[in-house]
Order: structure tokens, then C-alpha cells, then sequence
């Protein structure tokens, strides 16, 4: 569905008929709504905040429904790209800012250890994301020597960090994210602007049906809660 499909459909949905009870929109007013829709939208499937409480991961359809913006770097080696930190000798991160620019939200990563047997191709191994209380185990210090068999990985600072056992050597990692969308203009784009929705198309109506909803209750229309529910059905 091209953007000006989409405001087609998003007047249509706000006026229902031809009775204009609605407040008028310029085009740009609905560029800026559709956009705002598409973030939440992304973010709603992301982390399960929708009708089916489910966030990615949980099922095919957030996979399906989120796969033109799922992207995978290319091999981020240690200690180039992957930098020591300077404070915990089994620790590594990837600044976001500089090698991962589209980056929006994670979603896993492959850890790659040096294998001991130089003949022998690294092998991914599993990473685990862990929140930032727990960090305090897993960091080596002069009071703490673990022995992990998992690589784990927490974002701070944005970086994408990486904890891996310190009888280990560090290799690379690859990391796989949702990128940015670019952003939906009726016409004439630029760079990073698009006429034509990059989502899949079966996400297109819900795009539509929650810049309807946004829009509704930005003016407290009274059909704003029968909309919403209409929204929960698109799902």
C-alpha cells in the first residue's frame, strides 16, 4: 500500500461518509500521524504491549509481521569493532552509533569464541540478553572469577556489550536488530523517506486502522472508543 493509499484509506476511516463530522487534516498533518503509527506500531509488536500479548518471538505472525526491518551486521571482530572495555577484562561492546546507524531495537545475537584448535572454525555460540542487575555476576574482578558457558549481552550506554567467559578468547559477534523505518511522505521523498510503507502488506490495515485511532483521540472524538476496538480486530 503506497502512502497516499494509506491517506485514502485514513480519511475515509475518519469521515465514514461524506457528512465531514471530522475536523479536515492537511496532508502533512497525516504524514506526521502515520509515522508516529508506524513507530508505536513496531514497538507494539517488539514487546508484546498489543491485542494478542505476544512480543517478538512468541509467535509467527510478530516474525512475519516484522520482517522487512529485520537486519543482520556483518562479522563485528574483537578488538576492532568489538572493543575491550577498560575496566572488565571479560567484557566487549559495539558502539551502536557508529556500526549499527539504523539500529532500533535488538533482537539476539551470535557470540563467536576463538576456538583453542587453530584448525577448527569458530562456532557461534549462544547469547543470552540479561538485565543489569545481573551484570555484577558475570564480570570478572579481583572478588569474582566466573566460569560461563553462555556468552551473555546487555545494552548500555549505547553499546551492545558482550560477557563471555575470561578463560575464554573473544572472536567476533554478529548481532541481528530491528532497523529504522524510513519515514512515510505522500510525495516527493528524500533521503530516508518513502511513498511506499516498507512494513509487510498484511500490516498495512493495522497501520492504517491505529493513525485512525491516534487521530480519533487527538481530537476526543466520541468514536474513539469503537475505533479502538475496530484496532483490536486488525490484530
Amino acid at each position: 500500500m503506497t502512502v497516499l493509499e494509506m491517506h485514502t484509506a485514513v480519511l475515509l476511516g475518519l469521515d465514514k461518509s461524506s457528512s465531514f463530522e471530522v475536523a479536515a487534516y492537511e496532508p502533512e498533518d497525516i504524514d506526521y500521524w502515520l509515522n508516529e503509527s508506524q513507530l508505536e506500531l513496531i514497538k507494539q509488536k517488539v514487546f508484546g504491549n498489543n491485542y494478542r500479548k505476544e512480543r517478538y518471538g512468541e509467535g509467527i505472525k510478530r516474525a512475519d509481521d516484522l520482517a522487512t526491518l529485520i537486519e543482520y551486521t556483518g562479522e563485528l571482530s574483537f578488538p576492532t569493532e568489538l572493543v575491550p572495555h577498560a575496566y572488565h577484562p571479560n567484557v566487549a561492546g559495539v558502539s551502536i552509533a557508529t556500526h549499527i546507524p539504523d539500529y532500533l531495537f535488538y533482537i539476539g545475537s551470535d557470540v563467536l569464541i576463538a576456538d583453542p584448535n587453530a584448525s577448527t572454525t569458530n562456532t557461534p555460540h549462544e547469547s543470552i540478553l540479561v538485565e543489569e542487575e545481573v551484570i555484577g555476576k558475570l564480570i570478572a574482578t579481583p572478588y569474582n572469577e566466573p566460569v560461563l558457558r553462555n556468552a551473555y549481552i546487555y545494552l548500555k550506554e549505547n553499546q551492545v556489550n558482550v560477557i563471555y567467559d575470561p578463560y575464554a578468547t573473544l572472536d567476533s559477534i554478529y548481532v541481528s536488530y530491528i532497523r529504522k523505518p524510513d519515514k512515510l511522505v505522500r510525495s516527493t521523498p528524500g533521503v530516508g523517506e518513502t511513498t511506499v510503507c516498507e512494513l509487510p502488506e498484511q500490516v498495512h490495515p493495522e497501520l492504517v486502522a491505529l493513525t485512525i485511532s491516534l487521530m480519533l483521540e487527538n481530537i476526543e472524538s466520541p468514536r474513539f472508543q469503537t475505533q479502538f476496538l475496530t484496532l483490536n480486530n486488525k490484530e
